[in-house]
């Protein structure tokens, strides 16, 4: 009997997906999308079935010269591809046989109760894609730019690496140390047999300091036995004599197998833009799940000082007041730092949200404290104002219209509010006509065929959704201080 596991889960996209794992926690395999969780059950019952037949299996070779390999069901439906790419054809065969030995009889463990990462219960899920009035945008830079390595990498350059602080880990959501004991161990006893591993990326544009792309739980498991020496090898499959035992204890034969042991990296050199980076970013992480863009900027701004400075407001009792949101996927820090992009940049730049919150993200770490300072008070007594004007708990949500609705931030709301609501410069008069210019919001947003209502809802990170409610809301602003003489 294996000791692979199915692991049945809710995606991003509210899609029912499975992955397959082997007995090391090392995922295999995984699925396509279902629209129905009962879909996916019976998904993972075909895996088990046409895992035994070597005709359901094809491989292929991506573009990146890597192999990968599918596993289609008897009507041609593909129900599992490999989760990594393969070195060689040899190496693909050996993850097919895995699945050959583990899908059978792997356990399924339901994860589609514990969506402990998606905040959706906290901000309005809209379509934040560019909108159908917008232009494709034509990338800025060079093919001939991007310089991407393959390399082989000895085990002990790894733990030197570590030793020396020299491979860091991004700010994001996933944390070092998720596996079990039981996990790290079987990795471990993997390497010690020679097993081969799945592939590490690294963002090497510093090659003073490695960061980890995707491999982290691996990385922590090398760093707990080998460096820190704090983790003893339990639950072995094979090597059961070595149960209990911790780095130093391993015999002379084993110290020699890691010493000679190498592992498969792709570096991402620092001539490649970050632009691509980003993109690099996203494309590796399509797990069940994956990063947000905000996750991404951060990840890829370590030294900078905006993701301290983001983090700072996010925790000041004002945000948490007005906002409210527990932040687990640092939404926060992109509420923030849409506000900061629109005060720190010039509006030509604005092509799509997402890159134009990325320009923002390294025009903030130029800031000295001081415009540092000056920023986040704007944003505070912004934050502040808004209270005022909307009245508490607004959380700059739709409920704004009905109270009815549920309180979910609008990020497009946010974003035009805070905004326009800073260039007013006689707030006072202003306060006074409030009451027209929230009557006037509520019309504005409960009309689902206006262009407004349509900018925060459909397409809201295009150039068009952001020029219609910026437009509007100014417009709405200009006659409130009108009515108000």
């Amino acid at each position: 009997m294996s000791n692979g596991t199915f692991e049945l889960y809710i995606g991003n996209d509210k899609q029912y997906w499975f992955r397959l794992k082997a007995g090391n926690s090392e995922i295999i395999g995984k699925s396509e999308g279902y629209s129905a969780k009962q879909s996916a059950q019976h998904g993972i019952e075909s895996v088990r079935q046409n895992s035994q037949d070597d005709d359901n299996f094809s491989i292929f070779k991506g573009v990146n010269d890597q192999y990968y390999f599918r596993l289609k069901a008897k009507n041609g439906e593909v129900i599992l591809s490999s989760s990594e790419g393969y070195v060689s054809e040899q190496r693909v065969k050996i993850g097919i046989d895995s699945v050959r030995r583990n899908a059978p009889d792997a356990q399924v463990k339901d994860l589609t109760g514990y969506e402990v990462e998606n905040t959706d219960n906290e901000v309005e899920n809209t379509d934040n894609e560019i909108g159908e009035n917008d232009q494709d945008i034509v990338s800025p830079f060079s093919v001939k730019d991007i310089k991407v390595t393959h390399a082989t990498v000895m085990l002990p350059t790894i733990i030197n690496r570590l030793n020396r602080g020299e491979i860091g880990v991004p700010n994001y959501q996933r944390h070092p140390n998720l596996w079990t004991n039981n996990q790290k161990s079987r990795l471990i006893e993997s390497i010690l047999l020679k097993l081969p591993l799945p592939v590490f990326y690294f963002d090497a544009s510093d090659p003073e300091k490695w960061m980890v792309i995707d491999g982290l739980q691996r990385i922590s498991t090398i760093e707990s036995f080998f460096v820190k020496k704090t983790l003893k090898l339990k639950e072995l499959e094979f090597l059961t004599e070595l149960n209990g035992k911790k780095c130093d204890d391993l015999p002379i034969g084993m110290q020699r197998t890691i010493e000679d042991t190498m592992f498969v990296a792709y570096q991402i050199e620092a001539q490649t833009p970050k632009e691509v980076r980003y993109s690099i970013f996203n494309r590796i992480n399509t797990g069940g799940l994956s990063l947000k863009p905000q996750e991404i900027r951060q990840a890829l701004n370590q030294k900078g000082k905006g993701v301290e400075f983001l983090i700072h407001i996010v925790e000041q009792d004002i945000f948490k007041e007005v906002v409210g949101i527990s932040n687990k996927r640092m939404t926060g820090q992109e509420l923030v730092l849409r506000f900061m992009a629109f005060k720190v940049l010039n509006d030509k730049n604005f092509k799509t949200m997402d890159k134009f919150l990325d320009l923002a993200m390294e025009e903030v770490d130029t800031k000295s404290p001081e415009e540092l300072n000056v920023l986040q008070n704007k944003l505070i007594k912004v934050l502040e104002f808004s209270n005022k004007v909307l009245g508490e708990k607004h959380k700059f949500s739709r409920s704004i219209a009905d109270e009815a609705k549920n309180k979910l931030v609008n990020l497009s709301l946010f974003d035009v509010l805070t905004v326009c609501f800073d260039e007013i410069t006689d707030k006072g008069l202003f306060l006074k006509n409030k009451d027209f210019f929230v009557r006037k919001l509520k019309e504005m947003l409960s009309n689902e065929s206006a262009d407004f209502f349509v900018s925060i809802t459909k397409g809201t990170s295009g150039k068009w959704a952001k020029d219609t409610r910026f437009r509007e809301i100014r417009d709405l602003i200009e006659q409130t201080l009108k009515n108000g003489q």
